[in-house]
């Protein structure tokens, strides 16, 4: 039988050696998931910014302020104008009143103390031809009317002499109706008649037709308004306009 021998001392178990994962040392943490939106804007902005953007809008809001203030200053004196005007116009009207009630031509005293209106109006008579006016009475009577109210005008009769220089006056304004009597006052002949020289068209009826001895006349009466240019059938030199209104 063998004898017993010592164990043998026993090695220690080599222990691997660890590995470390190095490829995780450089990277950055994943961004918050951030859910409410107050802390969003609050993340994006600053502290800073968001002071900055609260001045700047109290200040918008203090200009806008005195602005609007300056805008609307002007419009309470216009008022204050014309407060004023009608005021001073009120007083005027008042004192206008009173110095006319006051004002003693509009009232005058009888024998009796008592006041009566001075535009009291005596009693009118009419007058026999309807249009005279009585003595004494102060008041007039107007002549009738005619129908329509307005009174008709009689033609008129218009003279022109003819003397050795050409017809005078030359030129005349007349009324429709109305007649221009033509008299030969030269020693020669005379023949008025209405132009053109020598078809006399432009008023054809306008025409002596004849020659009108010295002392002779020639009458026509003008039924058409307008303005009729005339001459001397003898002396187409000798010229003149009626105007017809």
């Amino acid at each position: 039988m063998e004898p017993s021998r010592p164990d043998k001392p026993t090695k220690p178990a080599v222990q691997p050696t660890p590995v470390v994962d190095t490829s995780q040392l450089f990277q950055k943490d994943a961004a918050p998931v951030i859910t409410n939106p107050k802390q969003n804007l609050f993340a994006r902005l600053g502290k800073k910014k968001l002071l900055l953007i609260g001045v700047a809008l109290g200040v918008s809001i203090l200009i806008g302020g005195i602005a609007y203030a300056q805008f609307r200053k002007p419009d309470s004196k216009p008022t204050d104008q014309q407060s004023a005007a009608e005021q001073a116009e009120s007083t005027a009207t008042e004192k206008q009143n009173g110095d006319t009630s006051q004002n003693p031509s509009d009232q005058t005293t009888s024998p009796e103390g008592t006041s009566a209106p001075s535009n009291t109006t005596a009693p009118s008579t009419s007058g026999t031809s309807g249009g005279s006016s009585t003595g004494g009475t102060g008041s007039t009577t107007s002549p009738p009317s005619t129908g329509g109210g307005t009174s008709s005008t009689a033609p008129k009769t218009y003279d022109i002499s003819y003397t050795n220089s050409c017809y005078s006056p030359a030129n005349v304004t007349i009324k429709k109706n109305d007649t221009v009597k033509f008299t030969n006052n030269s020693t020669n002949n005379m023949e008025p008649a209405s132009n053109n020289h020598p078809s006399h068209t432009l008023y054809s009826e306008f025409d002596a037709n004849n020659n009108i001895a010295p002392g002779g006349t020639y009458s026509f009466t003008f039924t058409k308004t307008g303005s009729w240019g005339y001459h001397d059938h003898s002396k187409p030199n000798c010229t003149g306009t009626i105007t017809v209104q």
